[in-house]
Order: structure tokens, then C-alpha cells, then sequence
């Protein structure tokens, strides 16, 4: 049965956005401030695409309603290395050049690379869902890796000769993605403040990425349901009580449970370490502080857990990439 082709940009290095009249009033919820909005409408099919351009990093975010049977045709100008996020209906996208079907599973992140060519998948009426997607061009890797070394494992692979997925198996949206990635969909920030953090936002998904890949390879057994249940304990505590003196002798003791335990059983479900990630909950409370009130540098250092204005300043540096009063300044 024939069914229209759909060109689907998930890179583009020119073109022209659309204004936000000529935008449905029941997508302006869902648009970041910040982001070039490109939307597409016919009797088929509904998209609408977002493209934030980052220092290094360029973050897609797919929104896809098909109303008939359609081929979707995700393609590119140039080589990418992809951090995927899948939300909604599963599609199986047609690998080029030699048609191997790849299943792109709801909340399932994979990391691709993907030449200069068009690919394809069928999606059925009804179908929708959200392509969410961090890329990276692999000629700025290096660049990139200089400022966040956990890349590196991306840089040192070698260049796939064709399209295809990179990680060892499809990873779930662990609770770690789910939280940078609304991060992003919810960001408010404009112009180089908002470049500053979904940089940063963008970074730490690839990584995250990376090292459940590693993981995976390496065969990290899984924590029981007893541990994995006491981890996303810890995980909601550090959203709540960030501002606090935590430590992870502190919150093992408090969990009840062997601080190594702990810390790999966390790293392994999340990909990432219970310090670096109350780090990562501290910076991203202290940028959106920073953006959104009045407070003074020595509040919002209280207020996101640091007793040193000064020791929160150069954690401010280190983590961003730039100045707390640089940017706080700049808009």
C-alpha cells in the first residue's frame, strides 16, 4: 500500500523557522523560548521540530502525529553522533544503506551515528510521539571532550563506515535522563544564559549515555528490587534535600545500607555517582536562582547547599563553563 515519503530533519544547517502565528495555539505549550521552531502540516501528518544550537552540542526535539500511514524519512546533511530519547508510540526505523531494521522502543535512549543519508520508517495513522535528540558533529568532538573528558570514550571509537547504533544495547530513560531532558523542554532561559545551561544539560545526557553503555558492556549486574527500591529513595531525597549537608556516608547510613553498596548500585541504575548527581540537582537550582530572582550570591549559595560564597563561585565556574556574576550579568 502507497504511503507518502515525510522528510524529517534531524540535523540542518540552514532554513527558515516558522513564525509562532503559523503554530497551533495547542503546541505553544510545548515551545522553549530559546529554540528555532520549524512546523509542517498537510493532510498526513503534523510535525513540529525544535533546534537548540549550544556551544559544541545542537539539542532536536521531535514532536510527530501521523493521521495516515506514512513513511518518516529522518535524514541529515552531514555525519552526526546522536543521543536518542524515544517518547510514545515505538517506531522501526530502516537503517541505510543496507535496510537493517532497528526498533526505536518507547522511553528508550540509544547512541547513533548517522552518515549524510536519508533513512526510513513506517509509522501508522494514530501514531505519536516525541524524537528527542542530542547531536554532535564528530569534527568538534575533540573540542568537546577538552571541556567534558567523561566524552572521551565517543572520541576514541572508531568512525563507522555506515548508519547505525553505537551502544551495546538500548538503554531505559532512567530517572537521571528523565530529569535533564525536562530540563530542557521546560527551560525559559534566552540567549547566552540559556546556551550556557542546555550546554551543560546537553553534556551530561551524552555522558550519561556513555556510561550506561559502558555498563552495559561490562555486564553491571543489576541491583535486587530491595536495593533498587532504597536508590530511588536516595534519588528523591537528593531532589529535596540538596540544599542540605549531604554526603553519601551519610545518606548510606540513613538508608541503611553499605555506602559501596550504595554508590555502585546508584551508579549503575543512574549512570552516574550520588555526589555527581547532588552536584548536578545543587548547579541547576543555583542557575535557575541565578536567571529567575533577586536573591544575593551568598543566599543562593546557602540556599544550594554551600557554606562559602566563594567555593560556590568557582563551583559555578567549573560546572558552567563561565562566571556566576558573568552571567547573571549578561542578559
Amino acid at each position: 500500500m502507497y504511503r507518502p515519503v515525510k522528510a524529517l530533519w534531524i540535523e540542518r544547517l540552514n532554513g527558515v523557522p516558522t513564525s509562532l502565528t503559523g503554530i497551533p495555539q495547542k503546541y505553544h505549550e510545548h515551545i522553549i523560548r530559546f529554540a528555532k521552531v520549524y512546523y509542517y502540516s498537510d493532510e498526513d501528518c503534523d510535525i513540529l521540530c525544535q533546534q537548540l544550537e549550544l556551544f559544541g552540542f545542537r539539542i532536536w526535539i521531535h514532536r510527530i502525529f501521523a493521521k495516515k500511514d506514512i513513511y518518516l524519512s529522518p535524514r541529515t546533511p552531514r555525519h552526526i553522533y546522536v543521543a536518542h530519547i524515544m517518547l510514545g508510540d515505538s517506531v522501526t526505523a530502516v537503517l541505510q544503506p543496507d535496510g537493517t531494521p532497528f526498533e526505536l522502543r518507547e522511553e528508550e535512549g540509544n547512541l547513533f551515528s548517522l552518515l549524510a543519508e536519508a533513512q526510513l520508517a513506517p509509522v501508522n495513522a494514530g501514531q505519536q510521539f516525541i524524537s528527542f535528540h542530542v547531536n554532535v558533529f564528530p569534527e568538534d568532538l575533540p573540542g568537546i571532550v577538552r571541556r567534558y573528558p567523561a566524552l572521551r570514550p565517543l572520541l576514541d571509537r572508531p568512525v563507522p563506515e555506515q548508519s547505525g547504533p553505537l551502544n551495546f544495547e538500548p538503554f531505559r530513560l532512567n530517572a537521571v535522563c528523565e530529569f535533564l531532558r525536562r530540563e530542557v523542554e521546560k527551560c525559559k532561559y534566552i540567549e547566552i544564559q540559556a546556551k550556557y545551561f542546555l550546554t551543560k544539560v546537553g553534556a551530561d545526557l551524552f555522558s550519561n549515555f556513555l556510561q550506561q553503555d559502558i555498563s552495559a558492556a561490562d555486564a553491571v549486574i543489576v541491583p535486587d528490587l530491595s536495593v533498587e527500591k532504597v536508590i530511588r529513595k536516595c534519588f528523591r531525597i537528593i531532589l529535596e534535600e540538596f540544599h542540605l549537608p549531604l554526603s553519601i556516608r551519610k545518606l548510606a547510613f540513613r538508608l541503611g545500607l553499605p555506602r559501596i553498596t550504595l554508590q555502585e548500585a546508584f551508579k549503575s541504575a543512574y549512570g552516574i555517582t550520588v555526589p555527581d548527581f547532588l552536584h548536578m540537582v545543587r548547579m541547576i537550582r543555583a542557575f535557575q536562582l541565578m536567571a529567575e530572582s533577586d536573591f544575593y550570591s551568598e543566599r543562593i549559595a546557602v540556599e544550594t547547599g554551600f557554606s562559602d560564597v566563594q567555593v560556590f563561585y568557582k563551583a559555578f565556574r567549573d560546572y558552567y563553563g563561565i562566571g556566576f556574576l558573568e552571567l547573571r550579568n549578561a542578559q
